[in-house]
């Protein structure tokens, strides 16, 4: 059985060359480096080499996740600003009253029969160059039902568009139950970086209690 292995000159042969000119003893006897004549040195060497790589790749991993690791939890009251590592979210101000303008033909202003709409302005600041809009809030009610996002919205002049870079403002509208009132909003936005610099990466999840 021949046996092969990686090219000469690619790094994990250089690996396997290190690991494999040491003799290693099996019960007092001293088995040397795989040749063509010794086999049984040749496939002790093989387990030696894939374990070292492995072990290279389990490092490559660890360091990785280590690089990326952890998300920035915070909370607090409309009003407040929020951060992480180059992320900043306020939640100024919740309407309960949302305009329904007489101008509005598509009926984007008015809520379904059962629903009321409830009008979160936001102000975002980014430098991850990922686009952040309204998909990225939520609401949460006191029935514990979701929001249903309102997209787009018509109640107000000025909605909260994507930003990617910079900073940018306006509303974000749900839909919620009508017997149901508003109690939290949360925000969540992920950037996981690239494969070679992970230095900027940020996973933020943040919330806000409405009074």
């Amino acid at each position: 059985m021949r046996l092969t292995g990686p090219p000469e000159s690619s790094p994990a042969a250089g690996i396997a060359a290190t690991v494999c000119t040491a003799r290693v003893a099996v019960k007092g006897s001293p088995i040397a480096a795989p040749t063509r004549g010794n086999p049984g040195g040749a496939i002790g060497c093989r387990a030696v080499r894939t374990d070292a790589l492995l072990l290279l790749l389990a490092l490559s991993v660890a360091i990785a996740a280590a690089a990326g690791c952890g998300t920035t939890e915070e909370s607090g009251s409309v009003g407040d600003t929020l951060e992480a590592k180059g992320l900043r979210v306020t939640v100024e101000a919740i309407d309960t009253s949302v305009p329904a303008p007489k101008a509005d033909v598509t009926g984007l202003s008015q809520p379904t029969p059962g629903s009321t709409l409830v009008g979160v302005r936001a102000r975002v600041c980014s430098g991850h160059g990922g686009a952040i809009g309204g998909f990225d809030f939520g609401l949460e009610t006191s029935d514990g039902a979701e929001g249903r996002l309102r997209h787009p919205q018509r109640s107000y002049p000025k909605s909260l568009d994507t930003v990617r870079d910079g900073c940018g403002g306006g509303w974000v509208v749900f839909e919620i139950p009508e017997h149901s009132r508003p109690e939290r909003v949360s925000f969540g936005f992920e950037d996981t970086g690239t494969a070679m610099d992970q230095s900027e990466n940020v996973d933020a999840r943040f919330s806000w209690s409405i009074g």
